[in-house]
């Protein structure tokens, strides 16, 4: 799922002492291949979505997508959170024809208290930030460029079972 237990696990970062890396509160995995790159000095590739821990860097929405059994995607901003689930074209991402009758599910949360246990579900999020959230998410699959290519990997029964036993089935 898209839920923050799944997508934002526990981080540790130790710079060092004469460094001016600037770790947000909220760290995105997904910015860690931006931020080591910024800090050896090679530039980011393009396909890379994440953002360098620099200071004053521009505040976001955070946007996580899922390409699995069905398409998921969610958008963060300014402390709530939209999942939006695509039934059609499995699992790839829909077509732009598809948001004509909207999102299979939505779903919405609060975010407060600690990373994994901070997201509440939430009813009392206004229409205007609903509406905003889904316009982000639209806005993300039109845009983004779908990946080409997914390699399949044959893996030993032993690693199935341990990925199994995680719950990765």
């Amino acid at each position: 799922s898209l839920l923050d237990a799944n997508i934002r696990p526990g981080l540790i970062v130790k710079p060092p002492a004469d460094s001016d890396l600037d770790i947000p509160d909220d760290a995105n995995t997904i910015d860690f291949y931006p931020t080591i790159a910024n800090a050896v000095g090679v530039d980011v590739p393009n396909h890379c979505r994440g953002n360098a821990w620099v200071p004053d860097r521009p505040e976001e929405p955070r946007i996580t997508e899922r390409l699995l059994d069905t398409y998921n995607v969610s958008v963060e901003r300014d402390g709530v959170k939209g999942i939006f689930t695509c039934a059609e074209n499995n699992p790839d991402r829909p077509p732009r024809e598809y948001f004509e009758d909207g999102f299979e599910h939505e779903e919405y949360y609060t975010l407060d208290g600690k990373p994994g246990q901070r997201e509440r579900e939430a009813s009392n999020i206004s229409e205007t930030t609903k509406s905003e959230l889904r316009a982000t998410a639209k806005t993300f699959i039109e845009e983004e460029e779908t990946p080409e290519h997914r390699e399949e990997v044959d893996v030993s029964d032993a690693v199935e079972d341990r990925l199994s036993d995680l719950g990765y089935t």
